[in-house]
């Protein structure tokens, strides 16, 4: 763990924090906070930032998490530090995450990849009509040619503008935030 853990930081894409002003003896929530970039792909892109944390304790996931903790002053700590009181391990809470990211993605609205499959139609049946037109007026060996070369531009159309969403995990963390003990 703590080799895959050293690799990301050093390549700066997972940090391990908790709050500059956490006392040492102070016991530490774990969450899992996950940075992505949603690419909603067609003929274009959109692009959509979130972020996920996963409280590794329980369970209990929280989207827009980088923006609740993002003005809180965090140094570096060992993953130990962290995961120390971790019900959840790091690859469950990924998986879990991932999960809920998912079934996120799910209930968005879908309109954008109608009409790019109503485009990609549209532009399938003038590709269709040109090549229908033109074959006629060719050899057979040419036909043959044209016919493949028709299917070509047909794959790499719809691979271009076919409807995906991509997701990509720009930064991953583990947190650790202070227990807060609520005073009537």
């Amino acid at each position: 763990m703590n080799k895959i853990v050293d690799s990301a930081m050093n390549r700066g894409q997972f940090a391990c924090v908790q709050p500059m002003q956490t006392s040492p003896s102070g016991v530490l929530v774990p969450w899992l906070v996950l940075n992505l970039l949603i690419q909603f792909v067609t003929d274009s892109v959109e692009e959509k930032w979130m972020s996920i944390g996963v409280c590794l304790a329980n369970r209990q996931p929280v989207f827009g998490f980088y923006d609740k903790i993002a003005g809180i002053a965090m140094k570096t700590v060992r993953p130990e530090a962290i995961l120390k009181d971790a019900s959840l391990s790091v690859a469950d809470g990924m998986a879990f995450a991932k999960s809920c990211i998912r079934q996120h993605i799910d209930t968005l609205p879908v309109d954008w990849a109608e009409e790019a499959v109503q485009r990609l139609e549209d532009d399938l049946s003038q590709l269709d009509t040109y090549y229908k037109s033109i074959l006629p007026d060719h050899d057979e060996a040419t036909q043959q040619e044209l016919i493949q070369e028709h299917k070509r531009k047909r794959a790499h159309l719809v691979t271009k503008s076919a409807p995906r969403t991509e997701v990509q995990i720009t930064q991953a963390a583990l947190v650790g935030l202070p227990v807060r003990i609520r005073t009537r």
